[in-house]
């Protein structure tokens, strides 16, 4: 399809009533007219073709070069990515998911800084582009900048309310600063407005951890239950429920049971004396 300025353009209108104007005519006349208008047709739509073919080749272009850059990105070759994604820019500078991925680049080149700078001229174009300030919420999260972190989490909330990476940044935000019981019920929040439908390891690695420092250990017996059912083996999942077990419950058995299956996985993973000795 032609690009959205092109078609509101004058010559992309002019060029379809013409055209509709000669179809019916071809309607309406005899053979004879009918040939000379079908050559006129032919005309004009080879001129059309003509006009029209940058534009299409234009959205053509600036879409498979993000996607070749998509592709050297997985295999890391991140300077040609980069080249290809700047051309792709330039053919759209209005295309998001291209400054996205530049953006990603330059955070794993380490180049935050200029990943930053990006971003917020992005937003500043488009300030409906959520993916960048998740983006910003992050990298200030990676650079230990807690205030810019926490107002970038609320700026994507503004506009996605359910966003669960705004919640689990937020809430990270409130554990730094130790209020864990504000930091859970964010948490919650989020659990709740995505349904419970959430399949992130580092959620549920973040909640239990916040639960148990908040002592609410039957919240994190749950998510740590999540996060084994998403990764089978993640050792210190199975650590924390047996000692929940063992230290709150005093379920000897289960405590046991999830250590045994922790060694499973793990030679060198802790026996039950040496939770015991670890708690007591």
């Amino acid at each position: 399809m032609p690009t959205e300025n092109y078609q509101n353009s004058y010559k992309y209108r002019c060029s379809l009533s013409l055209i509709g104007f000669l179809v019916r005519k071809i309607r309406g006349e005899g053979m004879i007219s009918n040939f000379r208008i079908l050559l006129s047709l032919i005309v004009v739509l080879t001129i059309g073709t003509v006009i029209y073919y940058p534009y299409l080749t234009r959205e053509g272009n600036y879409k498979s070069l993000y996607k070749k850059a998509v592709e050297l990105i997985d295999i890391k070759e991140y300077d040609a990515a980069l080249a290809l994604l700047n051309k792709s820019i330039v053919l759209n500078p209005q295309y998001g998911d291209a400054y996205i991925s530049k953006a990603s680049i330059l955070v794993l080149i380490d180049r935050n800084d200029e990943s930053i700078a990006l971003l917020k001229q992005v937003i500043a174009q488009n300030p409906n582009l959520i993916e960048a300030y998740v983006m910003l919420t992050s990298i200030y999260s990676l650079q230990g900048k807690w205030d810019e972190m926490n107002l970038y989490a609320n700026l994507t909330l503004q506009y996605d309310p359910n966003n669960l990476y705004a919640y689990f940044y937020k809430a990270m935000y409130l554990e730094i600063d130790g209020q864990y019981k504000y930091a859970l019920s964010l948490l919650d929040e989020a659990l709740n407005r995505n349904h419970h439908n959430i399949n992130s390891k580092s959620f549920y690695q973040t909640y239990s951890f916040i639960a148990i420092m908040n002592k609410s250990f039957d919240k994190a017996e749950r998510a740590l239950k999540r996060l084994l059912r998403l990764d089978h083996k993640d050792i210190k999942a199975y650590y924390k429920l047996a000692t929940i077990e063992q230290s709150i419950h005093n379920n000897e058995n289960k405590a046991k049971y999830y250590l045994n299956v922790g060694r499973k996985l793990d030679k060198n993973f802790p026996t039950h004396q040496d939770l015991i000795n670890n708690i007591y």
